[in-house]
């Protein structure tokens, strides 16, 4: 028991505080923040969003893809993958392919290049 009270009360009469301030934290655009860059390219014409089809986003920024899937109300799932052939950034495959009809449970997936 004593051991314990000792314990709980080392550090003198209790009165003792140690505040200090959070370290600062960087937040980046671009890849994982909330507000990413989009494309530092002239941007190119909108992919076309027709409700109950699968746009064509292959060659689009991440961005602009996922931005048309919103627009579409589509569900979505993007992997950043290693690809040398592509830029950083860019879908280079989708499933299911541009112009498939979808239904309530198609989820396009995207990979992208990191």
């Amino acid at each position: 028991v004593v051991g314990m009270v000792l314990f709980w009360n080392r550090g003198g009469d209790g009165t003792d505080t140690v505040t200090s301030d959070p370290p600062a934290v960087e937040e980046p655009n671009g890849q994982g923040s909330d507000q990413p860059d989009p494309p530092v390219d002239e941007p190119g014409p909108a992919p076309v969003v027709e409700p109950g089809v699968v746009p064509d986003l292959e060659s689009e920024h991440v961005v602009v893809a996922v931005s048309a899937l919103a627009e579409a109300g589509l569900r979505y799932v993007v992997l950043e993958v290693e690809n040398d052939d592509v830029e950083e950034g860019i879908v280079f495959r989708q499933s299911p392919s541009a112009g498939t009809e979808t239904g309530e449970d198609t989820v396009v997936t995207l990979l992208a290049s990191r």
